[in-house]
This record gives structure tokens, sequence and C-alpha cells, in this order.
């Protein structure tokens, strides 16, 4: 699953954001296609035109650097969370069963590693690394039975051995991001429930024992890319600073716990690997205008001269690991998701006419579409091209095209709520993966105010309000632990002037009761979403919950996981997964009369994991978030100076 986001419900209009669970993926025989993006030029310098450094310029100097370097597709439907050293294996998850997998790039061969009883029972792996030597895995694991907090596991890569080495029930999230050159211990950064910010720890492999290395401090947390260097001394990693399109790359080291920085300045700097031999890290950078890779001489752990671009054009890149033999892997996304309008036929309650995206395509994703009260305005969530994909909120005008952006004052993962009821306000919310802290914001439209919404019942700090109406109760989606750290789902009605609360819906505890895709009626008066309390199915049916305490009507409508009301408020639309469910997620839209009768579908499918719906005030359009593509294994060879020079910075290529 991935980490547990307690958001509280949004008045009038309502999209959750975010899915219960990754994505099942196609299990495609793997396939090997060499696709290079340069051309393949020979591999000894002597083949290269020698130009004196003191001649070379701008870019004719970045060319020459990047001349040698090749780059190939080695794998085009990558799901993967590692490789292995020598590039033999990846590891990577079965979302038809939730369990941990390696699979031969050889081959093809897929091998579970852990071995659950059934469908995600009694839990998932996830988020895995390699050791230095390929033969052990560390992962993430997610048990059904107590998802208020997560554990790390390490498993032989036979599969021979699954064992979970650290357990705390205030994790509210962990991950492996490497382990030590030795392979004793797992580098893991973790979440902390109730504390800012989260963690980086040094934890026994054999075990579970662990040693706080970082919390918090100069990068304002630990934001990726967290590498042992080959001698074990030091660990390297990227975290912003106060601008989230200004990493810097800091250096801890392991014996003292000093800090420093390592590449700083006015760039966004993303740690990606430590060459085997110690002499180099490889960096994202976009210093020179666009995202590309550099190579930075390190001596003693700190810098040891300039970098230099060893391949131009590194956009939607996530950094993987060197291999024993100095390539370097990494993963290309191709997927881009984007919010889209089509019309909606009320007589016929099918959609009508083509879809048109909403955002321009110069954006790398956009999503969670939602209609202004007056139906003139549309706002979503925009994810540039930098380097960085920093998120920010955009309203746009269905009359104009014109837009407005606002960023949400930290950087994170961006969500939007709703509207408020004059429609001069947008609600909007970001979660920071480096201290685990969501914040909540109301955006004034037309000034580019911003207020970051208080919790009325601040003794409870993990409530949010999200209600948007002018009067009547609030409404919380509430988690609470008991002594077992299993945890259990309340909704609750909040009366605002006499501060009194009201439970209107409690799951059991233990069992994972999940409430998904909560949306409130425009009248404010009734809940619907969907509800399971079966450990790790799709939701069994849809619980439509009075605000007003009575008692709550349940329709047997199986996997709706995004609800919409129609505009007066006596039908729903529905995203309902489409079967088969073990080949990708793809939903079909239904809509849903309450007066009786079968839901019908309306002729809409979508793609994807955090899909949306949402229709205009009007119920002439239905807005969506469907996604295309995925993600691309390339490797980099022949970037790293030769060996006879690596320990000289100045022989770099010519």
């Amino acid at each position: 699953m991935k980490r547990t986001l307690i958001l509280a419900l949004v008045g009038l209009v309502i999209l959750a954001c975010g899915e219960g669970s990754p994505s099942p993926r196609r299990t495609t025989a793997l396939s090997t296609v060499a696709a290079s993006s340069a051309a393949v030029l020979p591999s000894d310098p002597a083949h290269l035109p020698e130009v004196p450094r003191s001649h070379l310029t701008g870019s004719e100097f970045l060319l020459q650097d990047t001349a040698r370097t090749v780059t190939r597709r080695i794998w085009p439907e990558a799901d993967l969370y590692d490789i292995s050293p020598d590039g033999r294996l990846v590891v990577q998850t079965d979302w038809t069963t939730g369990d941990l997998a390696v699979r031969d790039m050889e081959t093809g061969e897929v091998r579970h590693l852990t071995r659950n009883r059934g469908r995600f029972d009694p839990g998932e792996a996830e988020d895995a690394r390699f050791s230095p030597d390929g033969k052990w895995v560390a992962y993430t694991w997610y048990d059904e039975a107590q998802p208020a907090f997560y554990k790390l596991g390490v498993v032989d890569i036979e599969g021979t051995n699954p064992r979970l080495v650290y357990r705390d029930q205030s994790t509210s999230w962990i991950q492996a991001e490497d382990w030590s050159p030795d392979g004793r211990y797992v580098l893991a950064q973790r979440s902390v429930t109730g504390k800012d910010p989260g963690e980086l720890l040094l934890i026994s492999a054999a075990d579970g024992s662990a040693r706080l290395l970082k919390r918090g401090g100069m990068g304002g947390g630990v934001g990726g890319g967290v590498r042992f260097s080959p001698d074990g001394r030091y660990v390297a990693y990227h975290a912003w600073r106060e601008n989230p399109e200004d990493n810097d790359i800091f250096a801890i080291d392991v014996a003292t716990g000093e800090e420093h920085p390592l590449v700083a300045g006015p760039a966004n700097d993303e740690m990606l690997g430590w060459a085997s031999d110690g002499g180099y890290i490889l960096f994202r950078s976009d210093r020179s205008g666009t995202p590309g890779a550099w190579l930075l001489p390190v001596t003693e752990g700190r810098a040891g001269g300039e970098p230099w671009l060893v391949k131009p054009d590194m956009w939607r890149t996530n950094g993987l690991r060197f291999s024993q033999d100095g390539r370097y892997y990494f993963r290309v996304s191709t997927q881009r998701r984007d919010v889209y309008v089509i019309g909606f036929d009320s007589e016929t309650k099918t959609v009508i006419g083509t879809p048109t995206t909403v955002s321009p395509h110069s954006r790398t994703n956009s999503l969670f579409g939602i209609w202004s009260p007056g139906g003139r305005y549309i706002a979503y969530v925009a994810e540039d091209a930098s380097a960085s994909a920093v998120q920010r909120v955009v309203v746009r005008s269905m009359d104009t095209g014109d837009e407005r952006e606002f960023e949400l004052g930290k950087p994170g993962q961006v969500g939007i709520l709703g509207w408020t009821a004059d429609g001069r306000s947008v609600v909007g919310r970001v979660f920071s993966p480096g201290d685990g802290v969501m914040t909540l914001y109301q955006i004034d439209v037309q000034t580019g105010r911003k207020d970051v919404l208080s919790d009325p019942r601040q003794s409870i700090p993990e409530i949010y309000p999200r209600t948007v109406l002018e009067h009547g109760p609030l409404v919380y989606l509430v988690d609470e632990e008991n002594a077992d750290g299993q945890a259990a789902f309340h909704i609750l009605r909040y009366d605002a002037e006499t501060g009194d609360s009201t439970v209107l819906f409690r799951t059991p505890y233990g069992a994972w009761g999940q409430i998904l895709s909560p949306a409130l009626s425009p009248d404010g008066q009734t809940l619907a979403f969907g509800y399971s309390p079966v450990v790790g199915s799709d939701p069994h049916s849809l619980i439509l919950l009075p605000v007003s305490g009575d008692e709550p009507r349940e329709l047997p409508i199986e996997g709706a996981r995004r609800i919409a009301w129609m505009p007066d408020g006596k039908a729903l639309l529905l995203l309902l997964r489409q079967r088969p469910v073990d080949v990708e997620l793809v939903w079909e839209a239904w809509y849903l009369d309450l007066s009786g009768g079968e839901p019908q579908p309306i002729g809409l499918t979508v793609q994807g994991t955090r899909v949306a719906l949402d229709i205009r005030p009007d119920g002439r359009s239905i807005s969506y978030t469907s996604s295309r593509g995925g993600s691309e294994l390339w490797v980099m060879e022949n970037f790293l100076p030769r060996q006879a020079g690596r320990k000289d910075p100045s022989l770099r290529p010519q």
C-alpha cells in the first residue's frame, strides 16, 4: 500500500488524491531492446578529437565532455525497484499476489521471494534494494492487519529466508535506500508518527538493532538518492533547503555524524550514485539549463574538483545504481497523466463528443480536475517538466483558457480538495514526504492569498477539516490505533458552534476497513463512499451515510473507487474497476440512479492509479484524470574516466 495519509472529507465537491494500493502491472515477458539515444562512438579516447582545454568554451566544452557516453534502452516495460549489481536480476512486486519477486533479465523467469497465502494476504512487499553482493534484498512490508505502521524485511535471492528485521509502531513509513558495503547494515529512511521530520537509520540486517544517523538537519530532512560511499565511511543524499527547485547534495561522516555540503549552488542537484572506486559521484543537475548527468571527483567525502557534464537531457529520470563494472542504470518515465473534459448527455446517460485535455501539453502531468461552483473554472494539479517535477495548483478559465498558478508554500505532493461555496477560493493540500506533515491551504484565486487552515480539534492533529460549505457541520475521517498498533477508521461530524463531535461510522480494529473516495452530496446531507471490511479486497459495497446520524444505506455496488454526485443529488457517477483485475488498472464510468435500478455504463474508460472524476454543475460535462505510458530501464556506459586517471580529477575527458 502507499503510505497511509489520513485525510478528512471535503464538502460540496470531494475527490480523494491517491489510491490505496499500487496498480497491478501487465506481466509481459522480458525483452531486451537496444535503442540508443546517441550514436555509439569508439571507447578509446585516441579516436576523439584532441582539443586543448583552453580552447573549449560553452557548448563546445559540454559536447566534448559527453562525446564518449552511450545510453541504451534495455527494457521497455520496466516495473522494478532495483537492479542487481551484476545487472542480471531486477526486483519488483507481483501485483497479482503482493509478493516480492525477482526477474531474470536474460530468461524472463520470475521467482517469488515471499509467499502470501492469498492475494495480499497477509500483506505486500514494496520498495526493495539489492545488497552489494546481489545475494540479499531489503524491502518494505505492509501488513493488512496492521496498516498503521510499516516494517523492514530482508530475504535472500532464493527466497528461502524472508524475515522482518525492523518493527516499530511509531513508524508510519520505512524504505530501504542502500546497504553498507559489507552487507551488515541496511540504510533506511523512515517517517515517524507525530514527529517532524523523518529519520535516516542504520539497521542491522542480522538482529534489527538501529542507529539514528540523521534527523532533519542541514537539508531540512533527507530528500532522496541516499547512497553509501564504496568504503562505507560516508553517506551522500540530496535534500531541499527552502526552494523545492534548489536541491543540494550533502555528505555525512558515518563514524562522527559530521555533515557538510558536497554539491551546492543555485541549481537543482540530485544524487544518483557513487562510482565503485569511490573517486566520483554521479548527480543530476539543471545547472546548464536542462537536466543532465554530471560527474564530480570526490576525495575523503568532499569535492575534489569541478563537476562536468557526461549526459545531457536526463528528463523524467530516476536513478538506480552503478553496476560492478562502472555502468549506470536508471529509469525513464514515459507516463503522462492528463485531465480531460468530455460532454455528457443527461437524457441518454452517456458521454458525447471527443475528450479534450485541460492543461497545455508542455506540462509533464496534470491531475484532479475539479469544477468551480459556477462551472466557469476548473482547478487541477500541474506537474512541470523540470528535473524536480514541482507540483502546483492551477486554476483555468474554461471560457478564455487563461490560467493562474499557485505554489503551496513548501515542496511535496499536492492535491486539491475542493472549492469554497462562493467560488472564490480553492482548498488544497501538500504532503511533504521528507517530514510526513500534511498542510491544508485555502487559496484566494483572485488575490493569490494563501491561508493555512487550522484544525478545530488541536488535540487530534491527524484530523483535517475538509468542508467547503458555508453552513452546516464539518465531516472528518479519523484513524485511531489500539494498544496492538491496529488501526480503525471513524467518520465524525463536528459542530463548530458547540464543539461537539458525533461518530457517524466506525470500522473494526485490525480489519483495515476501507473507506474510499468519500463524496459529500451538494446539499451537504449525505456522504457516499466505497467500503469493505475484508482484508486486501476491493470495496464490497457502496455506503450512503446521512450526516444527520440516521442509519446508513448500503448498496451492493462492488469496486467503487471514484464517486461524484450529479448536481441534483439524485444520482452518482462511479468509477468501477474493469475485470480482470490482475492485468492492469482500467476503470469504467457508470451512472447510478439512487431512486432504484442497476448502474449503467456511460461509455467512458479511464486508466491509471491516480484517477479522478467530477461533473460540471450544469451536468453537461465530465472531467476525469487518466494516464498512459509507463517506465523504461536504461543503462549509461563509457562515461567514467579511464581507470588510470580516476584518482586525478584533472584527467577528465579531453
